[in-house]
């Protein structure tokens, strides 16, 4: 190599570049004298793959050069440019999927080359084999009216097979659980018997509560109800599309060793089901013999943004244009096996495919192009490596399965009972299973009760059942036992908000006379869909630890903010960030956004909605860079266009919710073809000095956190804050806080609580970018400025500390930061931060300005904004040992409420009066 040095992702792109065969149609046969396959056949003779050369690089990219866009609803789309890869705070724009240019070519040629002989590319040779090389590997085509757009070049053969391939698609749909609101839907599903779904087990877990066959083992979990769709289709309409939509009455079968479940579906119209898609009854002769068997995947890829990989993120842009949560058709070629680990411990012997899947491609068929056969279950693949498949012919070997009614076939075509073989280990794995309890068990010590109404579980109450319910589920509740309701309502929010939600609980029982149709919208409120066309629809971000998050393959997956995470102990070093800031100290232990926090954002959601308001939650990592979040919520914004064309948005955003908005803008000019409004509630927009409090140990939470955490004390909290990049984000901007500028260089920190230097360089970087992007100009800032707050930072006896809790503002931001930006309307508001979006006048201020630009909040005077005379300093909350022995109790008892969380989260030393978990307002 010349002294080349390959960094890791070059090494995995050559390895996996150089692994994919070039596309070869299947070998062509007589249609009228084509023999008949058995198994134990020989396997025909392989087809020699074309040879991957730079000459034949070339020729693929001179035919896609002169290919045409085939789907008028889609050509818009195809030829937006591609998202800038995000390096740093710069942008570097690779190259959209067309038009192909002589000079694209020339580098594609020269990067084929290098490839081929595992040498360095340079960052334009990189984009290009990511942009338009490995797409014409392994294309993703359209579907559209039960058919598929036309192949690229190279890809002509599929016409061939035009007919066995769209026989396959009227049954593959999505299924979707509309109460999970956090994920746009489960996964894929395809019938393979009378009213028999086949699908993951991960992605019936979901919705499937149990794993065995029979409703002794599985059950549908009470609160979540899938259903099944076939549309979902690229340019076409959404859920019910067509009007076939299917119920999923009940689970049948969720296995105890492979990734695959059953589930009974019926119509919901009364529509005749689907075709069943028959399974290979033993592997396709050419496997494992030498020879290429081509296949297809069907299935719904999402975009995948679990990886905090800009570049990865990137090619899934371009691969699929841009398009995602849509039906696809991505073929390529079945492999050999490979051993997989799975998340309940099994090893599976997997096949292997090289289609172009992504994560809602999970249940996916993944079928012979020549036969239409099912040969593998899609499950799920690695990044740059291959994808697994659960084996068909292995799941004819179990006896449930086949007495279930699946449909097995032989290369004949003919139905065939499963053959006697020697039982394969793996059928072990059904000894020993035990029913699943009532609910899944919490940690021992926490209490669970459950709402039974007319002898049928309603409502599984754990200490935060509050943030895992969702609005429907509170008013079919409120419908089977009202009073029962009321009274857990009554018993965990605090009276004021509870008379509130009950109240319109109440009037969601009556029957709405309005409605309009709106794809993907349903106000659970009215009982049917009530949206105001009119109105931009709103992404409401949150503000830091405003979101949940949650770990994989963690007992009820979420660390923020759960008290039952607090009563298991450690809160402080599961969310702890490795040095890098990107990745989890604890590798096995890998968090991911899961959701607002339901006790602070509930209500304002719940209102906008009523009021006619589509509102789409977006949650983030708020650990994270504001840059990371950023570019999150781009991809966010840019799949809502996708789904929803005409529609234009409003940025709601609280706190840090505000600085990720504002980078968003200022990074990505096509914002402003998006975004018609911004509302800011109580952004830092220049920065606060709760950054340093919380690396000083002087932050009014941890000490909160520490006494309700069983096993993390204060320093674990500090320890943790220092490796936040989002927190480092908000330190205070010196071109407005001058005393803040040494901030920016670790020694003017102590060594223990130092945080890294390229954290705090990039929080001085985006200090100008948030001050002056775009989305300023034209946004309403509503803030809160009569509570005492730490306005400054001091040196005393060479130590480093906050100054006093005296200047004015929100009780966390400093009045001149959260309304620091000239020219901008700013309206005064009079909750403290962490209650901002609860306030009524703050909920019904964002209602108005949306629909009019005023509203009736007083107006906040530049004098105002601008005066820094002391305001009388908050009395200092006592926390004594009693009340921390109080919370904790009430944790480890199964006890959180409203009050509970408003203490844990309120930034402010104001004193609380009563006990930890009484009820004031």
């Amino acid at each position: 190599m010349g002294g080349h040095t390959l960094n890791e992702k070059q090494r995995r792109l050559i390895e996996f570049f150089n692994n994919l065969p070039d596309p070869v149609p299947p070998p062509s046969r007589d249609e009228e004298t084509e023999e008949v396959i058995h198994p134990g056949s020989p396997p025909p003779a392989a087809a020699a793959p074309t040879p991957l050369t730079p000459e034949s690089v070339r020729e693929m990219l001179e035919k896609k050069r002169g290919a045409q866009p085939t789907n008028a609803d889609i050509e818009e789309t195809v030829a937006a440019p591609a998202p800038a890869v995000a390096r740093g705070l710069l942008h570097r724009p690779v190259p959209a999927e067309h038009p192909v240019t002589d000079e694209m070519i020339d580098v594609a040629v020269r990067a084929t080359r290098k490839m081929l002989n595992a040498e360095e590319l340079d960052l334009d040779e990189m984009d290009i084999a990511e942009a338009i090389i490995l797409p014409g590997k392994r294309p993703v085509l359209d579907v559209t009216g039960d058919d598929f757009s036309t192949p690229p070049p190279g890809w002509e053969f599929l016409d061939t097979h035009r007919e066995t391939i769209k026989r396959t698609l009227p049954s593959i749909g999505r299924i979707d659980v509309p109460e999970l609101l956090t994920i746009p839907y489960a996964g894929t599903g395809f019938f393979v018997g009378p009213g028999l779904l086949m699908t993951n087990r991960h992605v019936a877990k979901l919705f499937v509560r149990g794993v065995g066959a029979g409703n002794k083992y599985v059950t549908l979990h009470v609160n979540n109800k899938p259903a099944f769709d076939p549309k979902y289709e690229v340019g076409g309409a959404g859920s019910g599309a067509g009007g076939d939509r299917y119920v999923v009455d009940e689970p049948l079968l969720v296995h105890p060793h492979w990734d695959m479940a059953l589930l009974r579906v019926s119509s919901a119209d009364g529509k005749p089901l689907p075709r069943p898609l028959p399974l290979a009854r033993q592997p396709p002769p050419a496997f494992g013999g030498g020879a290429i068997q081509h296949v297809f995947a069907v299935g719904y890829p999402a975009l995948d943004t679990r990886r905090d990989d800009p570049v990865a993120i990137e090619q899934q842009m371009n691969i699929f244009r841009k398009i995602f949560n849509r039906k696809r058709l991505m073929p390529g070629y079945l492999n050999g096996y490979r051993s997989v680990k799975t998340k309940w411990d099994a090893t599976l012997e997997a096949t292997t495919h090289d289609a172009s899947t992504l994560g809602g491609a999970s249940g996916s068929s993944v079928i012979d192009l020549t036969t239409g056969i099912v040969l593998s279950l899609h499950f799920g693949g690695r990044y740059l490596e291959t994808n697994y498949g659960v084996p068909a012919w292995e799941l004819a070997l179990d006896k449930r399965i086949v007495d279930l009614g699946v449909e097995f076939v032989d290369y004949a075509g003919a139905v065939v009972a499963a053959a006697s073989a020697e039982p394969p280990i793996w059928l072990e794995s059904w000894k020993g299973l035990a029913p699943p309890t009532t609910e899944a068990a919490p940690p021992a010590g926490v209490a669970v009760t459950v709402i039974h109404a007319g002898g049928a579980p309603s409502l599984p109450v754990a200490p935060d059942w509050f943030e895992r319910v969702s609005d429907a589920e509170l008013v079919e509740a409120m419908r089977r036992d009202r009073a029962t309701t009321e009274r857990l309502i009554r018993e965990t929010l605090l009276p004021r908000e509870a008379d509130d939600l009950i109240g319109d609980l109440s009037r969601a029982l009556q029957p709405s006379t309005e409605a309009t149709v709106e794809e993907g919208i349903f106000d659970f409120l009215t009982g049917g869909p009530r949206v105001d066309s009119s109105l931009p629809e709103i992404i409401f971000l949150h503000g830091i630890m405003g979101g949940h998050l949650a770990a994989y393959g963690s007992f009820g997956g979420r660390i923020w903010l759960s008290p039952l995470a607090f009563a298991a102990g450690s809160v402080a070093g599961r969310l702890t960030l490795g040095e890098d800031g990107e990745r989890d100290l604890i590798s096995s232990h890998v968090l991911y956004p899961d959701g607002h926090l339901r006790l602070v954002y509930e209500k304002p959601a719940r209102k906008w909605r009523m009021r006619g308001f589509v509102v789409h939650e977006f949650t983030f990592d708020w650990r994270k860079s504001i840059a990371n979040s950023a570019e999150r919520l781009h991809l966010f914004i840019e799949s809502l266009r996708l789904e929803r064309p005409a529609k234009k948005f409003a940025l709601v955003g609280h706190s840090m919710g505000g600085l990720v908005a504002a980078l968003y803008a200022a990074r990505h000019p096509e914002w402003s073809a998006r975004v018609t409004q911004s509302i800011f509630l109580g952004s830092p927009l220049r920065g606060s000095y709760v950054p340093i409090e919380a690396m000083m140990g002087t932050y009014p939470l941890f000490p909160k956190f520490a006494l309700a955490d069983r096993l993390d004390d204060l320093g674990a909290f500090v320890g943790m804050a220092r490796t936040l990049p989002g927190l480092i984000d908000m330190l205070p901007d010196p071109d407005l806080f001058p005393d803040a500028a040494p901030l920016y260089q670790r020694a003017t920190w102590p060594e223990a609580n130092a945080p890294a230097q390229m954290w705090l360089d990039q929080s001085r970087q985006i200090k100008r970018l948030l001050a002056t992007s775009p989305v300023l100009e034209t946004a309403h800032l509503i803030v809160s400025p009569q509570h005492a707050t730490v306005g400054d930072v001091r040196v005393v006896g060479g130590r480093l500390q906050p100054g006093a809790r005296n200047s004015p503002g929100d009780g966390t931001v400093p009045t001149r930061s959260a309304a620091g930006v000239p020219g901008t309307s700013v309206f005064r508001a009079t909750y403290s931060h962490g209650e901002l979006p609860r306030e009524a006048a703050v909920i019904e201020a964002v209602d108005d300005l949306l629909r009019s630009g005023t509203c009736r909040l007083p107006a906040l005077t530049r004098q105002a904004i601008e005066d820094t005379t002391p305001v009388e300093e908050s009395i200092t909350e006592s926390i004594e040992e009693a009340t921390a022995a109080d919370l904790g109790l009430r944790l480890r008892s199964g006890i959180f409420t409203q009050r509970d969380a408003d203490f844990l989260l309120r930034a402010d030393h104001s004193t609380l009066p009563g006990p930890v978990g009484s009820h004031h307002d």
